[in-house]
């Protein structure tokens, strides 16, 4: 009786870089400084992306159109001092990566 038939791993590995990598909300520069975008780029896999963004800690953000391969961030000023993860999932049907982008918020607190 012959092995059961396997297919071999993909070889092509799903990666994401987010740009930008890391950005910075100055409030006594700009004190508007919202909303700026971060568009994940993906590479490898099938092609056929899944887009997941989340942001950590979530409090004093919002993240607008979460399953879009770019994501809209909205900074309050309450979040000066509070360092940032923003983080994109992307899904391609059978594998998951992740891509980082780091956070600083400035300002004079209000």
């Amino acid at each position: 009786m012959a092995p059961p038939f396997t297919l071999p791993p993909s070889s092509t590995t799903l990666t994401v870089i987010n740009n930008p990598v890391s950005y910075t909300v100055d409030f006594d520069q700009s004190p508007s400084g919202n909303p700026f975008s971060i568009t994940a780029n993906p590479s490898g896999g099938s092609g056929s992306y899944t887009y997941s963004w989340t942001a950590s800690p979530s409090s004093d953000i919002t993240l607008t159109n979460t399953t879009q391969q770019t994501v809209s961030v909205n900074v309050q000023q309450t979040a000066i001092g509070i360092p940032y993860t923003i983080t994109c999932t992307v899904n391609d049907g059978s594998d998951t990566a992740t891509g980082t982008t780091s956070l600083t918020v400035n300002g004079t607190p209000p």
